[in-house]
């Protein structure tokens, strides 16, 4: 499967609004995520670096292969690579008309493991990042319905704010708020039942860059309110015109002389 695409290395592919059934937007947020949407075939080294409540740090390294399928569906891997205690475990998410499959992959299970439900709202190895946020921060579509708030500002940016509700969420919404220049997410509030903000995803504009026709941002900090803890997002590198085994996005994997 030759990969022929425009380079991708941002963390945040296009605004979480896209991926909600009903949405009630106005024609330049429309316009200004869907000109700004890269294909998403592509392959990223990021690296994890979370800090708990006594500054703590834990470093994980993954390998994120993204790929879009020939009915429009997106797939996402994700493998890491470091801690030595995690290599070889993988998720994969499998987007779909209702709800999104989620497996988990471990040497130690020997037979994927399907996420499903309030499972969806487990940490992935001491991070910040939840499987659902990743459905977020990838923006991977959910049932549910988005509409447009008022405009407002991210550090003296214009930006257009889009609120989310999901069906099959442990977020009552999320806030997305949306660069009015390079359509490009500065930053994401998800709320837990009762209004009470958990967690805040913030994109410094200074690493935000563009690529080709597109605007793209390289790092990403997530603060869990509640735990009091961070955790930061860098892209360490990109590939693209690489070739991917067949098999690779399906749950059993690709077979061992392919991996």
């Amino acid at each position: 499967m030759k990969i022929n695409s425009v380079l991708l290395a941002s963390l945040l592919l296009s605004p979480a609004f896209g991926s909600a059934e009903e949405a009630d937007m106005s024609a330049d947020i429309t316009a200004c995520a869907e000109r700004n949407v890269p294909e998403p075939d592509s392959i990223r080294a990021v690296r994890i670096t979370a800090r708990d409540r006594l500054g703590a740090e834990q470093i994980t390294v993954v390998k994120m292969y993204g790929h879009r399928t020939e009915e429009g569906f997106r797939q996402l891997l994700v493998r890491f690579l470091e801690p030595e205690d995690v290599r070889g475990t993988s998720f994969l998410v499998l987007e779909r008309e209702g709800e999104n499959e989620m497996y988990f992959v471990s040497p130690d299970l020997g037979e994927p493991k399907r996420i499903a439900g309030n499972q969806k709202a487990s940490t992935l190895f001491g991070t910040d990042y939840s499987y659902e946020d990743f459905e977020h921060l990838q923006a991977f579509k959910r049932p549910g319905s988005s509409k447009q708030l008022e405009d407002d500002e991210v550090g003296n940016r214009p930006v257009y704010v889009v609120e989310s509700r999901s069906t099959d969420s442990d977020y009552e919404r999320v806030l997305t708020f949306v660069d009015k220049e390079t359509c490009v997410a500065l930053r994401m509030e998800m709320y837990e039942p009762g209004g009470r903000l958990r967690k805040e995803l913030d994109v410094n504009p200074d690493f935000v860059r563009r690529k080709g026709s597109i605007w793209i941002a390289n790092m990403a900090l997530m603060h869990d309110l509640r735990d009091a803890t961070t955790t930061q997002l860098l892209v360490d590198s990109t590939e693209q015109d690489v070739e991917f085994p067949e098999g690779l996005f399906s749950i059993a994997g690709p077979p061992d002389d392919q991996r």
